[in-house]
């Protein structure tokens, strides 16, 4: 399997445009990524990079979030945006027919959002309601402790709670996007039905204009290094289940050591035919399913292998 061929030009404003031409079908994806995830996010503030992304698309200066959700679904679109851990993602998908129109939304949301502060308080809401149900399921009490355990105080390891949530403000909001959502260093991503003149062409008339230089990069607290077992409890009076992850960090993205190690993953625990779930599920039925991974990040990435089972069985 190859990755197709894509071409890469440099636009005026410092972002860099990287264009997968494929004409087999009348479809175009288009994506913005910033430097902009939650690693970035104020400490005590944590959730700040996920409400950003959640309120681009709540309106700009000429259209508020109706009207926006309109425009693109008129013509069977969608748009949206996600943070995570180091990147903020825009991104639109429309028929090809209607490049300009993506292109057009893409670059207001990315350059105007105006963060309307009804449409924060409703995101706190939900944010708040979510974390809430998150905090009940096991499995993501110790993936959270797991993630704090291994990262220490760098920001991989920080976890969002109802007190960050509450603290954020929308004054918050506006300065995060204004010093991480700026064109230097920016990628934007196009794929499918599209040459490269046009991309370059609509672009240009979507960003054209925009200046800004990259965003800071921080110099982030180094990750613990772990020389021996480390166990770390937590407690869930009454729980039915016991959630079992086991792991370390890894490598850099620049080290060619993860792909034999990606392969090794998937062997281990990468699905139904691994070996974690033929043992743990098919041959002992201790668990619905027993999984690996290995997470690459801009920083430093990590292993993980994880149970979920009966109490009774956890110590087998």
């Amino acid at each position: 399997m190859q990755f197709p061929p894509f071409r890469e030009i440099s636009l005026p404003s410092g972002m860099t445009l990287l264009l997968v031409e494929n004409h087999e079908q009348p479809t175009l994806s288009l994506s913005l990524n910033f430097r902009a995830g939650s690693a970035y996010d104020p400490a005590g503030k944590e959730g700040v990079a996920a409400f950003v992304a959640e309120l681009l698309t709540k309106g700009t200066p000429t259209r508020n979030a109706e009207q926006i959700a309109a425009a693109i679904e008129g013509v069977g679109g969608s748009i949206g945006a996600s943070a995570g851990d180091d990147f903020l993602t825009a991104s639109v998908d429309v028929l090809s027919d209607h490049a300009d129109l993506a292109f057009s939304l893409l670059g207001d949301v990315t350059r105007r959002a105006t963060f309307p502060e009804q449409e924060l308080e409703l995101a706190r809401t939900r944010y708040l309601s979510a974390l809430e149900v998150e905090l009940s399921q096991p499995q993501n009490v110790a993936s959270r402790a797991f993630q704090k355990e291994i990262y220490g105080r760098h920001p991989y390891g920080r976890n969002t709670s109802a007190a960050a949530y509450k603290a954020i403000t929308r004054n918050d909001v506006v300065s995060f996007a204004g010093r991480r959502l700026r064109p230097g260093g920016a990628l934007l991503v196009v794929a499918g039905d599209i040459t490269l003149p046009r991309a370059r062409e609509l672009a240009m008339q979507a960003f054209g204009g925009w200046s800004g230089s990259a965003p800071p990069a921080p110099a982030f607290p180094a990750p613990p290094a772990k020389r021996g077992t480390d166990i770390l409890l937590v407690n869930r009076p009454g729980s039915v289940q016991s959630n079992i992850v086991i792991g370390n960090t890894t490598f850099l993205p620049t080290d060619t050591a993860y792909y034999g190690a990606r392969v090794a993953t998937h062997v281990l625990g990468g699905g139904s035919d691994s070996r974690l779930f033929t043992i743990l599920r098919e041959q002992k039925s201790w668990t619905y399913g027993s999984y690996a991974g290995l997470r690459r990040n801009r920083g430093v990435g990590f292993f993980q292998a994880t149970f979920e089972g009966r109490t009774e069985v956890t110590d087998s």
